[in-house]
Parts: structure tokens; C-alpha cells; sequence
């Protein structure tokens, strides 16, 4: 009895440890899916080349702060390299890709947090600027003009710096979504590319428009 109580005791032990270890194996299964599946999103959540958020992080982000465009205003940038494609025809698909980085690193020295950069494709950036104001966003929008500016461009594009042209617009008080933010903007990149290119242009929200003519 006193034997096959041993070993009743061994057998329950063994099976006591194989359970710790199927538990602590189960575990890291479930953290390590978990880390791939946070991986995966952020994935799909990142322009691939420079590393920002992309048009649909962008978006994501952007509609809970028109909800409460009501509390504080919220301003937008659209940013477009100026003469882009000229880059590529001359030097080649490669040097695009470092003028695309590089501007997307200067974006992120002049667009400093709570506010966010991104990428909307091609080459267009866009800056999300949460409680700003239509003047402040101007002089973030001539910030990020004249950061691009210094980009050191000698070994690979001598004849010319690059620039960008932006597109500035705020959000109403109530009724505006990304889709009609993202219009306005474009809208003022527009009148900017008319322009001359290398210049910041607004288009100021309908209730702003209206009293101005008023």
C-alpha cells in the first residue's frame, strides 16, 4: 500500500509538471500570436517606404478628432512635392524613393506631437494638427516649407533643392469629416501649385469664408 501510494504521488507529480509546462507553453503561443498580430496591423497601418503612417492610419485617427471639432478646431496640411516626377524621370525610381524619405523625416522634425504626419500617396504627405487654428496651422505649414528647403540635395540632385507646395485647411464646428477636410486642402494645394509651387495656400472652413465676406 505504502508503495503504491509512492508511486501514486510520483505519477501525480509528473502529471502535476507536464500541466505547468503545456500551461507555459500555451502562454507564450498566445504572446507571441498576439505580438504577430500587433505586428500585422502596425504593417497595415504604415507606408512601407518611409515608415509614417499611411492614408488609412491617417483616417482612423483623423474622424474621432472631427467629432469633437466642436470643443477645439482641427487643421490640415496636405504636402506635395513639387516637380516629382521630374525626379524620377531624371535620376531614376531609386533617388525618388530617398527625396520621399527625406521629406518624410523633415516632416517629422516640424509636425511635433499631439500632432501627426502621414503619407495619402505618391507624393503627398498629410499633417493632422488637433486644437489649431487656421494662422497657426500657416506658420506650421511655412515651418514645414522651409525644413524641406534644407535637405541636402548635392550628390544626387545639383540643380535644385526640393520643394513642396501645401494645402491648408480647418475643420468647422460641426458636420465636417475627412473626406470634406481632405477636399478643402486639396483644394488650397491647388491654388498653391497655381501659384508657383513651393508656397502655402488656405481654404478656410464655409462658416470662415462666410464671415470674411461678410
Amino acid at each position: 500500500a505504502l508503495e503504491q501510494g509512492r508511486k501514486a504521488r510520483s505519477l501525480q507529480g509528473v502529471v502535476i509538471a507536464l500541466t505547468v509546462i503545456l500551461a507555459l507553453l500555451l502562454s507564450a503561443l498566445a504572446l507571441h500570436q498576439r505580438r504577430t498580430t500587433l505586428r500585422m496591423r502596425s504593417l497595415a497601418m504604415t507606408d512601407e517606404l518611409t515608415g509614417v503612417p499611411n492614408r488609412r492610419a491617417v483616417l482612423a485617427r483623423l474622424e474621432p478628432l472631427l467629432a469633437q471639432s466642436d470643443k477645439s478646431p482641427c487643421a490640415l496640411l496636405i504636402i506635395d512635392i513639387d516637380h516629382f516626377k521630374q525626379i524620377n524621370d531624371r535620376h531614376g525610381h531609386p533617388e525618388g524613393d530617398e527625396a520621399l524619405k527625406l521629406v518624410a523625416a523633415k516632416l517629422r522634425l516640424a509636425v511635433a506631437a499631439p500632432s501627426f504626419i502621414g503619407r495619402l500617396g505618391g507624393e503627398e504627405f498629410v499633417a493632422v494638427l488637433p486644437d489649431t487654428s487656421l494662422q497657426r496651422a500657416g506658420e506650421i505649414a511655412e515651418s514645414v516649407r522651409a525644413q524641406v528647403m534644407t535637405i541636402d540635395t548635392r550628390r544626387w540632385l545639383a540643380e535644385r533643392r526640393i520643394t513642396v507646395s501645401v494645402g491648408v485647411t480647418a475643420s468647422v464646428s460641426a458636420g465636417d469629416s475627412s473626406s470634406t477636410m481632405l477636399r478643402r486642402a486639396d483644394a488650397a494645394l491647388y491654388e498653391a501649385k497655381r501659384g508657383g509651387r513651393n508656397c502655402v495656400r488656405f481654404m478656410p472652413p464655409p462658416q470662415a469664408a462666410a464671415s470674411a465676406e461678410e
